[in-house]
């Protein structure tokens, strides 16, 4: 659902001033609600909120430019640099597996896992699959 609901919402998501945007678009409010609190049970803080819709964003063949590009814009920004990557993994992760996060909200996983290997199994994390998404997507 939160997914969902989140295409809808993207272009509004932190571009409207305060009161304006809680009366507005209350959907929009709750989606962030839940991807904040979403980060919380990831990172233990919603720091890495952003860089997660990125991946996930990213994933979905919404996002123009490339992994590598990316990943070293996070390096060169310098600030949690292994969080924002993380962030980014687990966004691209929820993209192709978005029925994690209502088991990551529900407290159904105490804790993510520490090995991402097993959520990394079957999901197709390739440049071309993506490209395709993105032509979709514009």
């Amino acid at each position: 659902m939160l997914l969902q609901h989140l295409h809808r919402a993207r272009a509004h998501v932190g571009f409207l001033p305060g009161q304006h945007f809680v009366t507005n678009y209350p959907e929009a409010v709750k989606i962030r609600a839940r991807i904040e609190l979403l980060a919380e049970r990831l990172f233990g803080n919603t720091q890495a909120m952003n860089t997660l819709l990125l991946g996930l964003a990213w994933q979905r063949g919404l996002v123009p430019v490339g992994e590598a590009a990316i990943l070293r814009a996070i390096e060169l920004n310098g600030a949690a640099v292994g969080l924002n990557k993380r962030a980014f993994l687990w966004g691209r992760i929820l993209a192709d597996r978005p029925q994690l996060i209502d088991e990551i909200l529900t407290h159904a996983l105490d804790a993510p896992p520490e090995e991402l290997g097993a959520l990394l199994s079957g999901i197709d994390l390739s440049t071309a699959t993506r490209r395709k998404r993105y032509r979709r997507a514009s």
